[in-house]
């Protein structure tokens, strides 16, 4: 919906690949001598100006702007299978988008600020569904601020601790591990509890 204010033209989108380009290159990766991709977060996504799979609006939902027909997530995991090539999801379990999680606590305040106001005093999430201790900064991506702040100023902060919170992570990733999902690429790893990430979610992906 930022497409205006960036002038993007309507005959160029503001992202790039989609799952019919990955599954008419296997043939190609495979030649390189690749026995697995790792591809970005495919998990439906609320941003602006920017597009690249880390602002998750829908973690349990594929994003429609890489599946056509004949293309769906699920035809790019057969394809690999069928090459001989594993698929690496890349995901994300500390932050949201900055509309927050559809499923988890979806924010519709029209304006940033307004939106951004509820997640960082609290306001409006009585359940604590995020965490609400400000914006990390560059001296918090090496300690304990890193698991409880808001990051880039639009990647809402997920309360991974709350079991809301984990179990429906748990339950979405479980799907795309049925799917076929060969491996997982986490992203911000470090961003999440420790206590939670190893008694909540990697025995929630051990047991899938």
């Amino acid at each position: 919906w930022d497409d205006k204010q960036a002038k993007n033209p309507d005959d160029d989108p503001a992202w790039r690949g989609d799952f019919q380009g990955l599954i008419d290159k296997l043939d190609y990766i495979k030649a390189l001598g690749f026995s697995a991709i790792w591809i970005t977060p495919v998990v439906e996504n609320k941003s602006g100006l920017d597009y690249h799979g880390y602002h998750a609006y829908n973690f349990s939902k594929v994003d429609s702007r890489y599946e056509s027909p004949g293309a769906t997530y699920q035809d790019l995991i057969d394809a690999c299978h069928k090459k001989g090539i594993r698929l690496i999801q890349d995901v994300v379990y500390n932050h949201t988008s900055n509309w927050g999680e559809e499923n988890i606590k979806q924010l519709t305040e029209p304006v940033y600020k307004d939106r951004n106001k509820i997640v960082m005093n609290g306001n409006g999430d009585p359940n604590n569904l995020y965490h609400h201790n400000g914006f990390c900064g560059s001296g918090d991506y090496d300690n304990y601020g890193c698991q409880i702040k808001t990051i880039a100023d639009d990647c809402f902060d997920l309360n991974t601790e709350n079991p809301t919170v984990y179990n429906y992570l748990n339950e979405c990733y479980t799907k795309y591990i049925n799917m076929g999902v060969d491996a997982f690429r986490i992203d911000t790893v470090k961003h999440i509890s420790r206590l939670t990430f190893n008694k909540e979610f990697i025995p929630a992906i051990q047991k899938a």
